[in-house]
């Protein structure tokens, strides 16, 4: 299972981006997975439970600082 992240929430640009990767997996016949965080908390709040959405399905992220 694929799993995405983002800050749709209130957020155009964003919806299209999570519309654009659901469809596209779809199409390449893989069920996508789509976190939304709850609308009630601050943008680091939503951010930690991406991050716990994430960690709990075992999709590691890796940060490189260019």
């Amino acid at each position: 299972m694929l799993s995405a992240t983002n800050s749709a929430l209130g957020d155009f640009s964003a919806l299209e981006r999570r519309d654009g990767f659901a469809a596209t997996l779809s199409e390449l016949g893989v069920q996508p997975s789509v976190f939304v965080p709850d609308t009630d908390h601050a943008p680091f709040e939503a951010g930690r439970q991406a991050m716990d959405a994430l960690m709990s399905i075992g999709i590691y992220i890796t940060l490189a600082w260019l």
